[in-house]
């Protein structure tokens, strides 16, 4: 199928952040995953670190990254590249709580040639207390 259509609600939210796949194996691809992640200000930063490269591009609003112990701010239009096995956290660097103009929205995409999970925080893709899988 080579147009997915836009999920009609977020697929899995955990305490203010709202994850949806757009493209995962059980929507339809095969190799890589994408999915949209809105975090809320005031929502802290889960760290984890991730199994796999994955690429977060920022579509609104402002992210505070740390990779290992290097912290930088991400506006619109930058991208945010995680090494796999090191140290990671994303937040909204909004400070408006319940403010639709702070909220941050990014874009997440994952290849995984041969072993492809529908990975968020939680998952068997990720090293995370707690979560679950999307869709």
């Amino acid at each position: 199928m080579p147009v997915l259509t836009t999920p009609t609600a977020p697929t899995h939210q955990l305490e203010g952040t709202a994850f949806t796949s757009l493209a995962t194996p059980s929507r339809g691809s095969t190799d890589t995953s994408v999915w949209t992640v809105e975090i809320a200000p005031g929502t802290p930063a889960t760290p984890h670190r991730l199994t796999r490269e994955e690429i977060f591009v920022v579509l609104a609003g402002n992210a505070s990254v740390r990779l290992d112990r290097t912290t930088d701010t991400a506006a619109p239009g930058d991208a945010i590249v995680v090494p796999p096995d090191t140290d990671f956290a994303l937040a909204n660097a909004g400070d408006v709580p319940d403010q639709f103009d702070d909220q941050l929205t990014v874009v997440v995409g994952r290849h995984d040639p041969g072993q492809l999970h529908d990975a968020v925080p939680g998952s068997e893709a990720h090293q995370m207390p707690t979560g679950s899988a999307l869709d």
